[in-house]
């Protein structure tokens, strides 16, 4: 993908402890994000769901194990989401505004990558695309300020 889109960002949805799931396979699991270099990812922990195939397997993971991967996973993928959203601070983005938030006053919207961004404006907004310049990354939120109003 980055061969022909060198500006994207790639997410991921990942399941921990599915049955027979080896440490190795974990392992393979982390190396393969790190090397990706995933934008953000959806995390979740394999549970069991009655009557369906995988609830009669062999090789049922044990809770303590699944909750030791996903705290791992979540870490990498916390760190990478941050150290990526890191190098949006001094650029500026375009952003759909989506919303107003009451609860921290600010407008919010994403920009192309699917990254959140917080900015305050003097004027409703939402349902715009605006010009934000990005101050701060915290994980995959971006706070802005707006450059036009």
């Amino acid at each position: 993908i980055r061969k022909y889109l060198t500006d994207c960002a790639i997410s991921t949805d990942l399941m921990v402890g599915f049955p027979t799931e080896t440490e190795e396979d974990f392992c393979d699991t982390l190396n393969m994000y790190k090397k990706v270099g995933f934008s953000s990812a959806f995390t979740f922990v394999y549970s069991r769901r009655k009557g369906t195939v995988a609830d009669k397997m062999d090789g049922q993971i044990a809770p303590e194990v699944s909750k030791d991967r996903i705290v791992r996973l979540v870490a990498l993928a916390n760190e990478m989401t941050k150290e990526y959203s890191n190098t949006f601070v001094g650029k500026t983005e375009r952003v759909l505004c989506e919303d107003y938030d009451d609860k921290r006053k600010l407008y919010l919207g994403r920009d192309q990558y699917g990254r959140m961004a917080y900015f305050s404006s003097e004027r409703n907004v939402v349902g715009e695309f605006v010009d934000v310049k990005v101050d701060s990354a915290n994980g995959i939120s971006l706070y802005c300020t707006i450059t036009e109003d």
